[in-house]
């Protein structure tokens, strides 16, 4: 009886032990998979806030009004993934970001923010822009060399912009310099007349003509007002100066004194003209101008102003449609390989599902570690239009990208 009893307790506790084994091993699974999931979507996270930080698909121009914080809180996402691949792989994009920010605020500080609007933000250039009055050639040159290998490339929409916005600095600079020569010139003139005072500077604004920048044009005309009253004052005083270093009549000097003040009437008038040319200048409405080598208006939606509904998801048992032989040809031809040897930073997109298998569990957020930017379908990667917004980013997107796919969107 005793020996049927110890047997009966040690089958209980075998049964028990199983169940345990069990529950033990059920928790774990649960938990590593709780933890896995959990990653995948710091991954997910961590890359939407880097992706963000771009304008395009394309990863080319960064995205509109970006700020350092921005810049900063999608690095310590990156930072918190605590994972070997994927962290590296985002901080490639990372590294890229942060030398094109720099970039961006070095070259837009070189000029004025006219009503407010930096010369280049996002992929939207203005139409014109002006350089700061204390602007420096060598501060230009500083960004040229910095920047030289990019620059020099040509192969990037956003190098190739930057590299128009630091000629156009450089012209400014010159024609400003040449301005001021040129009217410093006439202060150092000691035999500067009136005449000859009037035909310089009518000389120079006539000159204005052929100047299409209405703010570059505004400038000159404020300076060259500027020196007119100046030179006008300035020869009437070293008029009537010399008038009595040469014991003059008092008759003489007035004489000379009226017609100083003459002199200064009509410098009045002509500055008046020029102040209100200027004005106008001034309210020329602001317009923009393609991207250099084009950025379509179809390469980009604007999630901010121009949302697009959420895309429906694949139904789970699709009905397979055949091709017809025009579409396959199209297809097999329509994505142009990424050039060999181009290092670029990673790219992230949806995954196609055609390619999956219909009987295969959809797994979120799969990443694939080819990281290379494609190379663009044409002339840094647009079509000739202005500031941009495509209908649909994702037709311009390789496959051969780090992509993460996401099957709730």
């Amino acid at each position: 009886m005793k020996h049927k009893h110890n047997h009966t307790k040690l089958i209980v506790l075998s049964i028990v032990s199983i169940i345990v084994m069990i529950g033990v091993s059920f928790l774990a699974v649960k938990a590593f998979g709780g933890s896995e999931e959990q990653q995948r979507r710091d991954i997910q996270a961590a890359a939407e806030k880097v992706n963000d930080l771009y304008y395009d698909e394309a990863y080319v121009f960064l995205k509109e009004g970006i700020s350092e914080q921005e810049v900063n809180d999608a690095k310590a996402a990156v930072v918190d993934l605590k994972t070997g691949k994927e962290e590296g792989q985002l901080e490639q994009r990372l590294n890229d970001i942060n030398e094109r920010f720099a970039a961006l605020q070095a070259t837009n500080q070189l000029f004025e923010a006219l009503d407010d609007k930096q010369p280049l933000n996002g992929a939207t250039l203005q139409e014109y822009v002006l350089v700061n009055g204390d602007t420096q050639e060598g501060s230009i040159q500083t960004i040229r060399d910095k920047y030289r290998d990019q620059l020099q490339a040509g192969d990037d929409g956003f190098y190739v912009t930057i590299s128009l916005l630091l000629d156009e600095a450089t012209e400014q600079y010159k024609t400003f310099t040449s301005i001021d020569g040129q009217l410093n010139k006439l202060r150092d003139n000691n035999e500067l007349t009136y005449e000859d005072l009037t035909e310089s500077l009518d000389r120079l604004r006539k000159e204005l003509a052929s100047e299409e920048n209405p703010y570059v044009k505004a400038r000159i005309l404020e300076k060259i007002g500027k020196a007119d009253k100046e030179l006008v004052d300035a020869i009437t005083d070293k008029r009537v100066q010399a008038a009595r270093d040469a014991k003059r009549s008092a008759a003489e000097i007035a004489q000379i004194e009226a017609e100083g003040k003459s002199q200064r009437d009509a410098s009045v008038e002509r500055v008046k003209m020029d102040t209100e040319e200027q004005n106008k200048l001034r309210k020329t409405r602001h317009q923009v101008r393609p991207i250099p080598g084009g950025f379509s208006q179809s390469s980009h939606q604007s999630s901010a102003s121009n949302a697009q509904p959420a895309k429906e998801k694949p139904s789970e048992t699709p009905q397979p449609v055949e091709p017809s032989q025009s579409e396959s040809e199209e297809s097999s031809t329509s994505q142009p390989p990424a050039a060999s040897g181009e290092s670029q930073p990673p790219h992230i997109k949806e995954d196609d599902d055609s390619e999956k298998d219909e009987d295969e569990p959809s797994i979120s957020h799969e990443w694939v570690p080819e990281i290379n930017r494609p190379a663009p379908d044409n002339d840094h990667g647009s079509s000739g239009e202005s500031s941009v917004v495509p209908d649909n980013r994702e037709e311009s997107i390789p496959d051969s990208q780090l992509h993460i796919v996401d099957d709730n969107h």
